[in-house]
């Protein structure tokens, strides 16, 4: 296992946390994939409790953020805003 996905409904938000120290992430400060594959696991395993989630992450780290996440029928839809912190050329 590469990471864990902590979460609870029990906030103005739908709280998540998610930890991957053994590939170097100690802590996701917001995180579109985890929060995707946490909604299809709850549609997956009947705990879906509506079709939309407003994920919440980020503030033991300063770097708060919000996943929204939409499920249809077949799909997940992932948004929310976002802000460079980073720029890089990686050359191979």
């Amino acid at each position: 296992m590469a990471g864990i996905h902590v979460y609870t409904f029990d906030s103005k938000y739908d709280a998540v946390r998610f930890f991957a120290p053994a590939v170097g992430v100690p802590e996701d400060p917001v995180t579109g994939t985890a929060n995707a594959a946490l909604a299809g696991y709850l549609k997956f395993t009947n705990k879906l409790v509506k079709e939309e989630y407003s994920f919440e992450q980020g503030h033991a780290l300063n770097r708060e953020g919000v996943v929204h996440v939409k499920l249809k029928e077949n799909e997940i839809r992932v948004g929310g805003e976002a802000v460079c912190i980073l720029e890089g050329v990686l050359k191979l």
